[in-house]
């Protein structure tokens, strides 16, 4: 099997604009990059206690024998300051339309 071909970064967050671009990995196929990123969305979100955060994420593939390309994904997930937040509920309620995002894209 070749060397992974889906290298994911964020490269936006809300609570940090000026920060550089961070490496999340690299990962065999976009399937496993896109959970990934799906899985970096929800941690932030549960970092900021369910607040609103907007994350930018981007995918640099370059399978193997294949065409090089990147995919840009934004989002802003959380509730505003001042709303009331159950934590978990928005984290599974994110989960899920993070997950509904994931399958239109196939």
């Amino acid at each position: 099997m070749g060397s992974p071909g889906f290298t994911l970064y964020r490269v936006a967050h809300s609570a940090a604009p000026s920060e550089a671009p961070l490496l999340l990995g690299a990962y065999r196929s976009r399937v496993a990059a896109l959970s990934a990123r799906d899985a970096d969305v929800l941690e932030c979100l549960e970092r900021a206690g369910g607040r609103r955060v907007e994350l930018t994420h981007e995918v640099h593939s370059c399978p193997e024998g294949g065409r090089c390309g990147t995919q840009r994904m934004a989002c802003a997930v959380g509730q505003p300051v001042g709303w009331p937040v159950d934590l978990r509920a928005e984290l599974a309620e994110t989960a899920r339309w993070l997950s509904r995002r994931r399958a239109h894209r196939r």
